[in-house]
């Protein structure tokens, strides 16, 4: 029988094999953990610097820079600090970067879009201690960040296309009020609103590489939300988007574009399939099989001017319906027992579906028409016959010109 000692020998060779393994197996992956991390830090975005000399600020006056989330204000504090002299220094960091930024002070503020890397200066053109306006945006010289620039430069376009937006509109009400209502008359007036929509494309994004770049490329994604709004989610939204580089694509402003571009006019309308009052399942594409036009009206209890809308769509219903108007009314709302006894209380005879899910639902989610908590927004969309968006939130004039448009008088 072979010793222990032997035995021991024997196996020294195998332990000390086993130990080198080990060894390179920790030595590997520690190499690998400081390449990961190496390579995290290396993706993380850089920050930005902003000196502020402002003429008037109280020393210790608190400046704070604040990141907007969206359109509607929700707001993260990136940084804050006090001036001395009329001096400050900010720093922070551009998530998903161009951001646009609001810097607080005291006694008033002002926009600032910054891209990761700018190294930004603001300074005053005059003394702003007596200033008694709330935006100091044309009191200040900025530089150092150029997507600001660039979106200045961007923003007499769309002050001018969104007059004129609001002028067409008010002058179809107008005519309607003197002459009642005249398809024909009424079509000059919408069809000019489409030949708004294709110049401000051209302007924009087709007049020269030069500009494009600058406006479109720099400047479009932080007025896409406006402009989506104003043009009744414009079918230009696509080309505007197709047109952004990669890298704005993927920001933040470019991924609410892509948002908008699935809602434009003339892309598919999202499909579903909810529940009716009765827990029936209901499914859109099964109606708009059925109808020339379908119109898809996003509401809840206590939807701004719910009951103005609800009256425009009674009167639509009983005109149209019979010659292929078909209309689902699509709740935001969360208590079913509210929903459906506003339902059945005021006789709604068209078609409502809810998931029940308020904000956390497919009309946020998906269509992001949740509005504010306490009153939800009311929107009309049309579909045309092959299930496309015809226009998006139509009402009053608007809503039956598409109407005698698609269906006739």
């Amino acid at each position: 029988m072979m010793a222990i000692s032997q035995i021991l020998k024997n196996k020294e060779p195998k332990k000390k094999t086993i130990m080198k393994r080990m060894l390179k197996f920790i030595l590997g992956f520690i190499f690998f953990l400081s390449q990961f991390s190496s390579n995290i830090h290396a993706q993380q975005p850089r920050g930005y610097e902003i000196t502020g000399r402002i003429e008037g600020l109280k020393d210790g006056e608190k400046v704070t820079a604040i990141v907007l989330n969206s359109s509607g204000w929700r707001m993260n504090r990136q940084d804050s600090t006090y001036a001395k002299n009329g001096v400050f220094h900010l720093e922070g960091m551009v998530p998903d970067g161009p951001r646009e930024f609001w810097i607080e002070f005291e006694r008033f503020a002002m926009h600032l879009v910054m891209n990761a890397g700018d190294k930004v200066t603001i300074q005053s053109n005059e003394n702003l201690a007596n200033f008694r306006h709330s935006y100091i945006d044309d009191y200040v010289t900025v530089t150092g960040a150029p997507y600001n620039h660039s979106m200045l430069a961007l923003l007499p376009a769309w002050f001018f296309y969104d007059r004129c937006i609001i002028n067409l509109k008010n002058y179809a009400q107008h005519l309607t009020d003197s002459l009642g209502f005249d398809g024909p008359a009424l079509s000059g007036v919408f069809n000019s609103i489409e030949e708004v929509n294709h110049s401000f494309e051209m302007e924009v994004f087709n007049a020269n590489p030069n500009q494009t770049e600058a406006a479109l490329t720099k400047s479009y994604p932080f007025l896409g939300n406006q402009v989506n709004e104003r043009s009744g989610h414009g079918s230009f939204m696509a080309a505007a988007y197709e047109q952004l580089t990669p890298a704005l694509k993927n920001s933040f402003y470019g991924r609410q574009m892509k948002e908008y571009v699935k809602l434009s006019v003339g892309q598919p309308f999202p499909e579903f399939t909810l529940p009716t009052t009765e827990g029936q399942p209901l499914s859109l594409m099964e109606v708009v099989k059925k109808s020339k036009i379908t119109l898809v009206h996003f509401w809840a209890v206590n939807s701004v001017i719910r009951k103005k809308m609800d009256d425009e769509l009674r009167l639509a219903y009983e005109k149209y319906h019979a010659k292929g108007l078909s209309i689902i009314g699509v709740s935001s709302d969360k208590y079913a027992d509210e929903w459906k006894d506003v339902v059945q209380q005021e006789k709604i005879p068209w078609y409502n579906v809810s998931d029940m899910k308020g904000k956390d639902g497919i009309v946020e989610h998906v269509y992001h028409e949740f509005g504010d908590p306490k009153t939800h927004n009311t929107t009309n969309v049309l579909i045309d016959a092959n299930g496309k968006i015809l226009a998006w939130d139509v009402s009053g004039v608007e809503m039956q010109w598409y109407l005698w448009k698609t269906l006739g008088q």
